[in-house]
């Protein structure tokens, strides 16, 4: 093989990498953060029963109250119940797979905080002032049996604008705090 074609291959994929970049196409996990969330975190026992501790950061951009609420949702993927089949057996094409549905309060295990944050007497819905920013935090009981569940705090009024933490509930038995 010619020379100049082993050289073409890794630069025409350099090409398009950047062509891809340029074009807002990305390839890595996105920003975990939204407009009125900026950051969550979890910490505390994460045995069943014991207590947990939620904080968020927020930006206020609107000049109107947001309502926020947290939530525990569950991993666990509910498995449908089997039908027995009667008669001749038929032949049937393999089921296509179908992804595991997005979180929704279908998964809830429980609310876990509400609040509201008040507007930004200054703020717009056109972002055009400096959002107020603030802090929260809440304790509360980790779910009663192990697993892997998923921490969401989002605004009701829009679903889209929400935060995730992932977390697991390991096997165990809570600590008694002072």
């Amino acid at each position: 093989m010619p020379r100049h074609r082993l050289i073409a291959w890794p630069l025409l994929g350099a090409l398009l990498a950047v062509a891809l970049v340029g074009c807002g196409i990305s390839t890595s996990e996105g920003s975990s953060t939204t407009e009125v969330f900026k950051s969550l975190s979890l910490t505390g026992s994460f045995v069943p029963g014991g207590e947990l501790t939620l904080k968020f950061d927020s930006a206020q951009p609107y000049n109107t109250s947001l309502d926020v609420q947290c939530d525990v949702l569950t991993q666990a993927k509910a498995k449908p119940t089997p039908t027995p089949t009667t008669g001749e057996p038929k032949l049937t094409p393999t089921p296509p797979h179908i992804p595991a549905p997005e979180e929704t309060p279908a998964n809830r295990v429980a609310v876990v905080f509400t609040t509201s944050i008040g507007p930004n007497v200054n703020g717009s819905t056109a972002d055009e002032a400096t959002p107020v920013l603030g802090n929260f935090s809440h304790r509360f009981r980790a779910p009663d049996k192990p697993g892997n569940y998923k921490l969401r705090c989002f605004t009701p009024a829009d679903d889209n604008n929400h935060i995730i933490k992932a977390f697991t509930i390991e096997p165990g038995v809570a600590t008694a705090s002072n």
